[in-house]
């Protein structure tokens, strides 16, 4: 019952990526390219974090395959996180000259978001403007039932499913507008 409830999850959440990626399509293909492999593997590690939930506590012979499983959803997660920073400095960039609009505020706050996890996972150095005084330097992985990978630090977590939250609607908050149809009788 669990497993059909978190894929019932994975699709919406699907879904959810292809409506914000959608308006990119005509105005930005190359935006909407690396937007949509951000998509394909944030589908990815959800379906395999299912997968590690589902599977029974290993025996001590199954112990290092189970390991790997774990070790490979934190690099893949860690490399989706490097991916989607870019993407979401790109945005913040465009927005920016723009700065009067209310998005600009909530794009670079998600930014900061990802510069605190990013900052130690690239340059093992604690991020400059966007850390809390706790943090370390350090993003030590660790797996949580709900919320997949996440990243302790210091004393906080920052989840990857969190981060993919926020680029989805930093990409629905700078996604471009659809010019309105002209009507038959040209107004």
């Amino acid at each position: 019952m669990k497993s059909t409830v978190r894929l019932a999850e994975i699709e919406a959440r699907q879904k959810r990526w292809c409506d914000a990626i959608a308006p990119w399509f005509k105005t930005d293909h190359q935006l909407w390219l690396v937007a949509d492999a951000l998509r394909r593997v944030d589908e990815y590690l959800l379906i395999q974090e299912n997968d590690q939930l589902q599977r029974p506590f290993p025996s001590t012979r199954e112990a290092h395959a189970h390991v790997e499983r774990h070790t490979h959803l934190c690099d893949v997660s860690a490399l989706w996180v490097l991916g989607a920073y870019e993407l979401v400095r790109v945005l913040d960039e465009r927005i920016n000259g723009n700065s009067n609009k209310p998005s600009s505020s909530v794009v670079k706050q998600i930014k900061r978001r990802f510069e605190r996890v990013r900052m130690p996972l690239a340059k093992l150095e604690k991020a400059k403007k966007a850390s809390a005084p706790s943090d370390t330097g350090r993003a030590w992985p660790a797996f949580h039932p709900q919320e997949g990978v996440r990243w302790l630090l210091g004393q906080e977590t920052v989840s990857r499913m969190s981060l993919s939250t926020a680029l989805l609607e930093a990409l629905a908050l700078t996604a471009p507008s659809r010019p309105a149809k002209r009507r038959p009788n040209g107004s």
